[in-house]
């Protein structure tokens, strides 16, 4: 069995040969649930080596278009660092809800959540992301070690979480197999869980997301299309 170590550095090699990642990238996916496609995704990434910005819009299509019309608009703004994406504003909005906005104070290190519920702030740890700039956030960073743990935000509630490396694995995509490396969530007692795969010679972006929810709901989002 190869061991970890021969594994991170195997991938540091397919990394170093996929060069930085280009100022401008959008990613299309569709949003499984259960095993029917309920939505089309689009993920639109650009930076300049120092700030950068990421767009995510989500619009229902197939039966759920019939039943649901709308969508789900994200996005996240901040600074590239040699850690990887540091976040200053994630804004989060849905149809027929009041968007839930988060906003990263490094330099007094808080942040203050804003939700249809209240206006709350609280001390900010180092990492932290919100979901979008986690899920870059491996373009623009080498891994070390076994493990990731941060806190993330969905700007209603900053949750602590820990990610463990799975292992090199080959995802069947529509726009075709992808080499990959897969991270999950460590285990949780009430049943959630996470999956990432994270595309090797596509600058480390992400392949794959799958969440298992606390009621057995499975929601899976696959890339079908990567443009430079």
């Amino acid at each position: 069995m190869t061991s970890l170590a021969g594994l991170l550095f195997a991938l540091l090699c397919v990394s170093a040969a996929a060069a930085e990642v280009p100022k401008h990238v959008t990613l299309s996916y569709q949003l499984i649930r259960d095993g029917l496609p309920v939505a089309e995704v689009t993920e639109a990434l650009e930076h300049d080596g120092k700030r950068y910005t990421i767009v995510s819009d989500a619009v229902t299509s197939g039966i759920a278009a019939l039943f649901s019309k709308g969508g789900i608009q994200r996005g996240s703004k901040g600074t590239v660092t040699p850690d990887g994406l540091r976040p200053e504003i994630y804004r989060d909005e849905r149809t027929g809800r009041s968007p839930a906005v988060a906003r990263f104070d490094w330099a007094a290190r808080s942040i203050t959540l804003e939700a249809p519920g209240g206006k709350q702030q609280m001390p900010l740890p180092d990492p932290a992301h919100d979901r979008l700039s986690f899920l870059y956030s491996f373009a623009f960073r080498l891994l070390q070690g076994g493990d990731y743990t941060f806190a993330m935000t969905d700007g209603r509630h900053l949750t602590r979480y820990r990610y463990l490396i799975v292992g090199q694995d080959h995802l069947a995509t529509p726009m075709g197999n992808l080499e990959t490396l897969k991270l999950a969530r460590d285990q949780q007692e009430d049943g959630q869980g996470s999956e990432i795969w994270l595309a090797l010679r596509y600058h480390w972006l992400p392949a794959r997301i799958r969440v298992t929810e606390k009621d057995g709901t499975v929601i899976d989002q696959v890339v079908t299309a990567i443009r430079y």
